[in-house]
């Protein structure tokens, strides 16, 4: 069973080069994330890069590159694609995102897990998927 840990309405979510913050897990265990639209989807991913444990948006909340093709970290250039969260150009080349599961309705948007303690340890977003 799945735990929600962020809620936004459908509206909320900008369209690129934009996505939405937010966070998860309470205090000093609080985890980034962030939300963006792909076509006519959604995909979320804890917000750090598969190359170094930093935020992909040093400039908060835009997330795409400056064709809106892909997502990118600010920091080294790396490019992800938005489907999947893999790295196509950069210094983490084939190396994934942490993707979060999303629950769409009508008009809202939940994402449905908890973040571990220490979430962006080994270079790596991990997510706790125990109930």
């Amino acid at each position: 069973m799945s735990e929600s840990v962020f809620k936004c309405r459908i509206e909320d979510v900008p369209p690129p080069p934009r996505g939405l913050r937010f966070h998860v897990g309470e205090g000093s265990f609080r985890t980034p994330g962030f939300l963006v639209r792909y076509g006519d989807d959604f995909r979320a991913y804890c917000n750090c890069c598969a190359h170094l444990q930093l935020e992909l948006d040093l400039n908060p909340g835009m997330f795409f590159d400056t064709d809106d093709r892909f997502l990118m970290c600010s920091t080294h250039a790396a490019l992800f694609d938005p489907a999947d969260g893999r790295c196509v150009a950069g210094p983490c080349l084939g190396k994934f995102l942490e993707s979060l599961p999303l629950r769409v309705s009508a008009d809202s948007i939940t994402v449905e897990r908890r973040v571990r303690v220490g979430a962006c340890d080994n270079n790596q977003c991990m997510v706790d998927t125990t109930t």
